[in-house]
């Protein structure tokens, strides 16, 4: 369970901070009102509803200790309101002030090496009412999960399903599981595939039912799905990370939490998903905590948890843009982070970035790939999703 929010009383402890602030905040506001490029999604910025939040985390390759002799020195702070500050939990740095105050403000913390994010006073809360397991994915996880299952049992459960069962015939007679000789029947498909491969396969369609009818905003988030499902095992046997199904299941789930923000506000999001596929260029994070209250990696990691998924993968959900701050397998939030990139360079979904420079990466450097690795790795994935995705896209 998350700790609650505690207000500080920051205005006396950051006050050298906040005149420095001040004084440009006007100009910002000026700018952003008079000669800012037009958005619906930033028109509101300028308004007095944001606040500034310490996450209690810190950058890589530092310490709690060393930011807070940092902060001491650069805001004269005590050592009873650095207590304070790294007491647990989020604090509440600033309330009340306008979106170009509030980046200043974080700026200032983070160059101390101290982790915060921004958050709207309107944003919705109410997006706390998480999808529950599909039944058919529940019963065959619980059965995948069953070391005495055998074939017969997890064909009963998924014969049920006439539709499941066509798309597992056809996934399985695609190249990418090497099917060189047709299968016909369902025991025959799971056994060229694999318990795990049918357990994904399972999780996707349900993903799939659960994103609604075919639409702008389902239909990019389901490419970039597929899309990022294929290229993460295709990373994955690249670096000889021999959990594939693993690799692959994090990259179909890895934005179920933008799935999750269409399903409680479908207008909100077409409008954000529409800004993003125009002009890539804007920050997401900061655009859904403003909108939604919350990013789409922490909801994404809220599914996992409650769908019952392995730590390692709600990990690498939550950090997937964040890679370095997994610590059960960072690996895996590796290969996820680089497989979103690819997409987006790709232009597989909602975010496109033909330009992108995938070796300016940390996953890149972190799992050994330089350029020419990477090139020969984004091609391979674009012409497996072209060939593959009639069979994937469910």
């Amino acid at each position: 369970m998350a700790r609650p929010m505690r207000a500080w009383p920051t205005l006396s402890i950051l006050r050298s901070m906040w005149i420095r602030c001040w004084r440009n905040s006007a100009s910002s506001r000026r700018r952003r009102t008079s000669g800012a490029r037009p958005g619906r999604l930033r028109d509101n910025m300028v308004d007095d509803h944001y606040k500034l939040i310490f996450t209690g985390a810190v950058a890589p390759n530092t310490s709690t200790a060393l930011v807070g002799d940092d902060l001491a020195a650069r805001f004269n702070l005590t050592r009873v309101m650095i207590d304070r500050l790294f007491s647990g939990g989020d604090v509440v740095l600033k309330n009340g002030v306008d979106y170009a105050t509030a980046s200043k403000l974080k700026r200032a913390f983070e160059n101390a090496g101290a982790i915060c994010r921004i958050e709207s006073n309107r944003a919705p809360k109410n997006i706390t009412d998480l999808p529950a397991t599909p039944q058919v994915a529940k019963q065959v996880m619980a059965k995948v999960a069953d070391p005495e299952t055998r074939v017969e049992d997890l064909q009963k459960v998924l014969a049920a399903d006439q539709q499941l069962t066509a798309k597992i015939l056809r996934i399985a007679n695609s190249s990418f599981y090497g099917g060189h000789r047709s299968v016909s029947n369902l025991s025959d498909a799971i056994v060229r595939l694999g318990f795990k491969t049918i357990k994904n396969l399972v999780i996707a369609s349900a993903v799939k039912s659960l994103s609604g009818k075919s639409g702008f905003v389902q239909d990019l988030l389901w490419q970039h799905s597929i899309g990022c499902a294929i290229a993460a095992q295709t990373i994955a046997r690249k670096v000889n990370y021999r959990q594939l199904e693993e690799a692959f299941l994090v990259g179909l789930m890895h934005d179920i939490g933008k799935v999750v923000f269409h399903l409680q506000a479908p207008d909100v999001m077409l409008a954000v998903t529409q800004q993003l596929y125009n002009e890539p260029h804007w920050d997401r994070d900061e655009i859904e905590r403003e909108r939604f209250g919350v990013g789409h990696a922490e909801v994404g990691r809220q599914v996992a948890e409650k769908w019952h998924f392995p730590e390692t993968i709600e990990e690498a959900i939550a950090w997937h843009h964040q890679p370095r701050h997994a610590s059960r397998e960072p690996v895996l939030a590796q290969i996820t982070q680089l497989a979103d990139a690819i997409c987006h360079k790709l232009e597989i979904g909602p975010i496109r970035k033909p330009d992108l420079d995938l070796a300016g990466l940390a996953s890149a450097g972190d799992l050994q790939l330089g350029a020419q690795d990477l090139d020969e790795l984004a091609a391979r994935i674009g012409t497996t999703y072209e060939t593959e995705k009639s069979a994937f896209l469910l």
